[in-house]
């Protein structure tokens, strides 16, 4: 009678399971990298970081993300992104949404109140003057129309509204979130 003793495994064979999981941690840490590429470039597409390149903002705060989804119904006081043909040849501007259709606003030399609520004066009104022969109109009342915003700055100096204007909102085209 035979006995049949199990084969022992040689040192290749006994290689074979290490080789195995390395290879499977490797295939796993690559699929996972390509995951998060995509999930990265999708979310690139509709948000941004932004960083404010000015030394004087006209937000409270330097760096935030935006959300480049359309703002068809801004509500009042949100942080917005918009361009305007008025202002910075269409570059992007981030303000605050300070009058909405249907408010008053009042225009002065000696500032701007909007439904009663005075939002600053208009520090930059001699320097368009002065430095450009530009005197901006300055009606002394009237109500923002349908389909338009005014948009404004926190800081005094901010080059917004009180200066170029209401903007349609339409260009509207992304609300902004601090970091």
């Amino acid at each position: 009678m035979k006995i049949c003793l199990p084969k022992l495994p040689t040192a290749p064979e006994q290689r074979k399971p290490a080789e195995f999981w390395v290879g499977t941690i490797l295939f796993l840490l690559l699929g996972g990298l390509l995951s998060i590429h995509l999930l990265l470039s999708a979310l690139e597409t509709r948000f941004h970081i932004d960083i404010t390149p000015q030394s004087v903002s006209c937000l409270p705060w330097s760096v935030f993300v935006t959300d480049l989804e359309p703002v068809p119904h801004p509500y009042l006081g949100e942080a917005v992104m918009a361009h305007t043909h008025k202002a910075f040849q269409n570059e992007r501007l981030g303000k605050l949404v300070i009058g909405l259709p249907g408010d008053s606003v009042l225009e002065t030399r000696q500032g701007i109140w909007v439904n009663g609520h005075y939002w600053g004066r208009l520090w930059l009104y001699s320097w368009l003057v002065n430095e450009h022969h530009r005197v901006p109109k300055l009606p002394d009342h009237f109500v923002v129309p349908p389909g338009t915003v005014l948009l404004l700055g926190t800081n005094p100096m901010s080059w917004d509204g009180r200066y170029w204007g209401l903007v349609p909102i339409r260009n509207l085209y992304g609300r902004i979130f601090p970091l």
